[in-house]
């Protein structure tokens, strides 16, 4: 996979959360669904990526690295100084997992705090990644026993 390509995959969710926060109504279910299914792929594409494993899951998680430090900055560690622009593009990476973040913190907690369903939305992309991640190794481990196997 060319480094463009990785930009864009990884670029995505960011685009997708700053068109529909702002410009676009879709369904949130909707949104989840196929963002879901698009990000478990992107996990999948950067596990079958030829080189170091740890490297492309650090890469395939960079920029969601990012916006999480900067999230844990913005809204946790200081609110006195909020950066309007930052806040916004911190929340539009993680805004396509809000209702999957929400479905999971809501039972837990029963009430509906916003930095703690952005927090639950940042770990549910994580999750969705990671397991597309590990799916993808698993099916890379198969294939490799199946030809050794003969």
């Amino acid at each position: 996979m060319s480094i463009y390509m990785k930009i864009i995959l990884i670029l995505t969710p960011l685009v997708v959360g700053l068109i529909t926060y702002q410009l676009i109504y879709i369904s949130p279910v909707i949104l989840q669904i196929l963002m879901g299914i698009f990000w478990l792929w992107v996990g999948y594409k950067f596990s079958i990526t030829p080189g170091n494993s740890i490297m492309n899951f650090l890469v395939g998680n960079s920029l969601w690295l990012i916006a999480f430090l900067f999230f844990i900055l913005q809204f946790v560690l200081t609110t006195a100084v909020l950066n309007f622009f930052i806040g916004k593009l911190t929340v539009s990476y993680m805004f396509t997992f809000k209702w999957l973040g929400e479905k999971v913190h809501l039972p837990i907690t029963h009430y509906h705090p916003g930095v703690e369903l952005m927090f639950s939305a940042f770990i549910m992309m994580l999750v969705v990644f990671t397991a597309g991640f590990i799916f993808g190794k698993s099916q890379e481990r198969f294939s490799t026993n199946r030809v050794f196997s003969k």
